[in-house]
């Protein structure tokens, strides 16, 4: 025990003495007076480093166009950063680094390690295979990955959350606003992501929950972040006769599309009533920052457990915006019983017995899906979803 805390206290100090996170001379005298801890508190996996903590991100899109996907990371972000007393040179960002191009992941991954980064934060599941390498060379770094399905409970995990109980709400209330009883969903990715699947399950189940004639036309881009697709999609769907238009995908561009056309839209990530304030009737909403200020803070106290994180409404993690108008009578009053029986576990999304749009039947009789079910295994669709292909891009 002595010698692994000499040994963990010498690699602290080493730590203290190269990190000053990105650059040295840029850290403050007040964070230089700040006492570090050097034993490993006896329920973490590392050494507490304080406000000497130093934090990576690696964003798949511009956080700076203030709004979407990688805005709401980087708002989470700024908002941990508030709450835990940070500044802005003890968090080192590397924005619109493509998925597709592992040369520019590898390099942001080293760059992040070179500047001594306590934890890195990668936002998007396709960084997760050389995420992975990465925390195999580096194992006191830890290293997260948004909707990624791998970690060793110990520096490499994952994060993210019950996106599906909002998406049921938000399907709800896309039930009661179409008079055409055809609502369109944009959709990064098609059968074989359990994530987006999921997501348009969820929704099908709450426009089903109020509307049984209508139909949930889905169109996918294959890309998480391609506005003109997501723009052709848009087109592609109004002209078969949708008349609101929700998404599971990065940019703005459905929403835009959506209010260009004179209809309704339901936005994703950020508030979609920043780009389309007179057509978003509510926007689906990720409050990160629930997830970030938690992981930084055991980091630095020296908690941190390996953990994968999950949440839900109930820990602030998903929701939905205050909805703008609602088409049935009582409208209002539905969406906040629902909310409300989520919370306290009378209603369960993906419960007893699920017919698919192919006939088959999903789920048992009295039983609940399990996360993994929902996370890792949901390829089918819910019986008013229609499937419609990209005819251009």
């Amino acid at each position: 025990m002595k010698k692994m805390r000499f040994r963990l206290t010498a690699l602290l100090m080493m730590a203290v003495m190269l990190c000053g996170c990105a650059d040295s001379q840029h850290m403050s005298a007040e964070q230089d007076s700040v006492a570090v801890t050097t034993e490993q508190n006896v329920d973490g996996l590392y050494p507490a480093v304080g406000k000497k903590i130093c934090i990576g991100v690696i964003y798949n899109g511009d956080p700076e166009t203030g709004t979407g996907y990688s805005y709401a990371h980087w708002a989470g972000i700024k908002k941990m950063q508030k709450q835990l007393g940070l500044t802005d040179s003890q968090i080192i960002s590397r924005s619109s680094i493509s998925e597709s191009d592992d040369t520019a992941i590898e390099e942001a991954f080293h760059e992040l390690i070179q500047a001594h980064c306590n934890i890195i934060f990668a936002t998007s599941v396709g960084f997760m295979d050389i995420c992975r390498t990465y925390a195999m060379k580096y194992p006191d770094t830890v290293f997260a990955v948004c909707s990624g399905t791998q970690s060793n409970g110990s520096n490499l995990v994952n994060y993210f959350g019950r996106l599906y109980e909002a998406r049921y709400l938000s399907g709800m209330i896309a039930g009661m606003n179409t008079k055409t009883d055809r609502v369109g969903f944009v959709a990064a990715k098609g059968l074989k992501s359990s994530e987006v699947t999921g997501s348009v399950n969820a929704f099908a189940l709450g426009v089903n929950a109020v509307n049984k004639k209508c139909r949930v036309l889905v169109c996918c881009t294959e890309s998480w972040n391609d506005p003109d697709a997501e723009t052709a999609a848009a087109e592609q769907l109004m002209d078969g006769g949708c008349d609101i238009l929700a998404q599971h995908c990065d940019s703005p561009a459905t929403q835009l599309a959506a209010a260009r056309a004179g209809i309704m839209g339901i936005g994703y990530n950020s508030d979609m009533q920043e780009v389309a304030p007179h057509s978003v009737l509510t926007s689906v909403v990720w409050d990160w920052s629930v997830y970030y200020t938690d992981a930084v803070e055991k980091i630095m106290n020296g908690t941190w457990k390996g953990y994968n994180y999950y949440g839900g409404i109930q820990d602030g993690l998903v929701n939905i915006t205050d909805p703008e108008s609602f088409g049935l009578p009582g409208g209002k009053e539905k969406i906040e019983q629902a909310r409300a029986d989520i919370l306290s576990g009378k209603l369960k999304i993906f419960s007893g017995e699920l017919k698919t749009n192919d006939g088959q039947i999903r789920g048992k009789s009295g039983k609940v899906m399990s996360e993994t079910q929902i996370r890792k295994r949901m390829n089918w669709y819910y019986q008013n979803v229609e499937s419609v292909n990209l005819l251009r891009k």
